[in-house]
């Protein structure tokens, strides 16, 4: 799934359509106008096999943005941050989902070479899954 602020649809569409043409099965919300709902959106995370944020500004600040990538955090989905804003410094909400994570700047590097990155990252991903995580047990009241 490719997560992204609708402000930064012209960069989020040329990634997508990249990952069609180089054969990936990718999920958006292309069209905001459409209104997917909340419960289609958590569907499609639920499927995703990745979790892609195209990070921005206006990312940070769209509060579905927030509740779809605190969904997918949750969920444990394999989360890659691919950046979209010059010199972008994570804080707050959004550091805390990709801290630890390799992000793919699209600013620093021309587009084809930050396409290959992102294919490379998901190859690496693919390659080495992660554990999944034991559940955390509670303590009991006494």
């Amino acid at each position: 799934m490719l997560s992204f602020s609708h402000s930064d649809n012209e960069l989020c569409l040329r990634i997508y359509n990249q990952l069609i043409k180089d054969n990936f099965r990718v999920c958006i919300d292309q069209d905001e106008t459409i209104g997917i709902t909340m419960n289609e959106k958590s569907e499609m995370i639920d499927s995703c096999e990745y979790f892609v944020i195209c990070i921005s500004d206006s990312y940070k600040q769209n509060l579905y943005c927030r509740c779809e990538a605190y969904y997918a955090f949750q969920r444990q989905c394999q989360i890659i941050p691919l950046i979209l804003t010059s010199k972008y410094r994570s804080d707050g909400w959004l550091n805390r989902i990709i801290s630890g994570k390799i992000s793919i700047d699209f600013t620093k590097l021309d587009f084809e070479l930050a396409q290959m990155k992102l294919k490379s990252e998901i190859d690496r991903q693919r390659k080495y899954p992660k554990k999944d995580s034991l559940p955390i047990e509670l303590p009991k009241n006494k």
